[in-house]
């Protein structure tokens, strides 16, 4: 979740106006649908997964404003 709200954070900012192709697995998707439709995400886990040939979101750029906080790191990372 926070990876995604990352990149869609930066889209804006990089791809101002353009159609960006991703590319990823479900959790992905689930990420979009909770992020930028607010779909809970229990519902989406729930649901039966049906394929489609691809889905399209639309990012509102006046409304997004998220800020995601930094994921969470062990201690130790790095070392």
């Amino acid at each position: 979740m926070h990876r995604v709200g990352w990149f869609l954070e930066g889209l804006p900012t990089r791809w101002a106006g353009q159609r960006v192709l991703v590319i990823g697995h479900v959790a992905t998707r689930w990420a979009f649908d909770h992020l930028l439709n607010g779909v809970d995400l229990e519902d989406l886990i729930e649901a039966d997964f049906g394929w489609r040939k691809g889905w399209e979101y639309q990012l509102d750029e006046a409304k997004w404003g998220l800020r995601c906080s930094e994921p969470d790191t062990p201690a130790d990372a790095g070392s």
